[in-house]
This record gives structure tokens, sequence and C-alpha cells, in this order.
């Protein structure tokens, strides 16, 4: 809904504290715990964001093939361009690659199908030896963690770099359709 984001975007401006990584000047907020409705919340409505459902739906396509060196997503997007590396894999932010190719979607179905109450139904993404690479593609999520409490499904994102103009607004309806994913 339109307030979730709202009071998202007034949170950053009155509690964001001004940081410059990679000489960027950034409004950040530390340890943010945000909720969103993963139906109602997933697109967002602003018409000054231009939200750009055709880009999500290419992206989501692009996930699906597992492919970390599937260049379609340039076809959507110039900024991927930006961070492609020089050789294979060309892409780290490819999720479809650590959900279906490593198998870690089956791991958390199979681990909630056993074990209704586990806390073991976890997806990681980010990745030590990339993040200590020289790629410009560093995997911004950590982990997914999905959890089944009164009859319930619970899903945790760890994120340790999100914007909130672009990214957030891309990652949400992504994240919600993983969601929907696990839960049908």
């Amino acid at each position: 809904s339109r307030d979730t984001w709202v009071k998202i975007f007034k949170d950053l401006k009155e509690k964001g504290k001004i940081v410059y990584p990679r000489g960027l000047k950034i409004l950040e907020l530390e340890d943010y715990v945000m909720n969103f409705h993963p139906i109602n919340d997933r697109i967002v409505g602003f018409k000054e964001r231009n939200f750009s459902v055709k880009y999500c739906l290419g992206e989501m396509g692009w996930y699906l093939t597992g492919d970390r060196n599937d260049t379609r997503i340039e076809h959507y997007s110039k900024f991927w361009l930006k961070v492609k590396n020089d050789k294979a894999p060309f892409y780290n932010s490819n999720y479809g690659y650590y959900l279906i190719e490593e198998g870690q979607l089956n791991y958390v179905l199979n681990t909630l199908r056993k074990d209704k109450d586990s806390r073991q139904a976890v997806i990681i993404l980010c990745r030590a030896n990339i993040m200590m690479s020289d790629t410009k593609d560093k995997i911004c999520t950590y982990a997914i963690f999905f959890r089944i409490r009164e009859s319930k499904l619970n899903m945790s994102i760890s994120m340790r770099s999100s914007d909130l103009v672009l990214g957030l607004t891309i990652d949400v309806m992504q994240f919600s359709i993983i969601y929907e994913l696990v839960f049908h």
C-alpha cells in the first residue's frame, strides 16, 4: 500500500545519516526493518517512481533461467552493463542460480514439508568469494528465511545494501513472487 512506502520514505528522510560509500553521497538507515504484505505491497504505485512491471517480469524471467551467463537482462536495463563481469559468470546477482541451480528452493520446500516448525528453511545468496573479489556485481541479499507459524508462511529477507528508490521497489516484487512460489 502507499502508506507502507510513505512510512519508509519518511523514516529515511527523518532518521537517515549521510555516508559516502565508493565516494557516492548516500542517505542511509542502518538495521532498518520493513514489513510488507506479499501481495498488497508488491507494486509501488507512485507515479514519481515510474515503476516498470515489464522490467520486473523480465528480471523474474531471468531469475527463472538460473543462468548467471544469461545476458538477456541487459535488454530490460542498461544498468546491468555497468556491473557485468568481464568473464563468466557474467552476473552474480541472478538469484535464480542460487534458488534453482543450487537446489536451495527445493531444499526450503522439503524442509518445511518435513517439519512445519523448522528454522532451517533458509536460502543463502551472498557468497564470501564474490564479496572478496573485484567484481562490481556484489550480491545485495544475504539470505531469505522461511518459517511457518500459526499456520502462516513467514518470509524474512536480510540485505547488506538496498537502494530504496530503484532496487528495493523491484526487490519487493521479486521477493513476493518467491514467497508465492514457496506458499503454493
